[in-house]
């Protein structure tokens, strides 16, 4: 079997969290006397990681991961939401939940940065480490690919997740983010296995990746 811990965190977020991109605001893309500003009815939001700062994730998963050895004899895998963590969370709960799990063959998170230091603006990515055997030894393979899609908030969605505080209903938000060239990966798993994780957006909409994933016909995907 493989069974696998899914943790929906951060479990709630304050509409405080989100707020325009810099130098943003609904006026500039609201008519403007007989003129449209250069986006009409289009605005670019930030999302703030307050859920970090407030409670310590590594050790919320390993209270949970220990919660679940109560019921399993093993897990095998932990998967967190969409922009749920930053890199150096990631990195230090891979570490940290190893110990206390030997079998735990893969971590699957949503981030907002990577291990590049040259990128410096918040994106979104998907981070992935899996642990492969090299001649008897553990090894940790880490990778991390960017989402290829924005996501839109229309003014029906801020209604629905109570934003309408933080975002002006009047103009759709689009995730404030930069999209690099399209990227699937795959990974092994097990002897006969191959997973792969898609970022909300990637899958759910029309994507030339999906041939790809379609034609390779991973057994799990995240």
């Amino acid at each position: 079997p493989v069974d696998i811990l899914i943790i929906p965190y951060p479990f709630t977020i304050q509409a405080r969290s989100f707020r325009s991109a810099p130098g943003q605001s609904a006026k500039d893309s609201m008519p403007d006397g007989t003129k449209f500003k250069q986006r009409p009815n289009w605005c670019n939001f930030d999302l703030n990681q307050d859920w970090l700062i407030e409670e310590d994730p590594a050790l919320l998963a390993e209270n949970l991961l220990r919660s679940a050895r109560k019921d399993v004899d093993s897990v095998n895998g932990v998967v967190f939401p969409e922009y749920s963590l930053d890199f150096e969370t990631f990195v230090n709960l891979c570490e940290r939940l190893k110990k206390i799990e030997p079998k735990l063959e893969f971590i699957v998170a949503g981030t907002r940065n990577n291990c590049d230091p040259d990128v410096v603006a918040p994106s979104n990515y998907v981070m992935t480490a899996v642990w492969h055997d090299f001649d008897g030894e553990q090894r940790l393979m880490v990778s991390s690919r960017r989402k290829h899609h924005r996501w839109m908030l229309s003014s029906a969605q801020l209604e629905s997740y109570a934003l309408t505080s933080a975002l002006d209903p009047r103009v759709n938000w689009w995730e404030n983010m930069y999209i690099g060239q399209r990227e699937l990966h795959f990974h092994p798993l097990r002897k006969n296995s191959l997973f792969s994780a898609m970022i909300c957006e990637d899958l759910a909409r029309s994507d030339p990746c999906h041939e790809v994933l379609r034609s390779i016909a991973p057994n799990l995907v995240f």
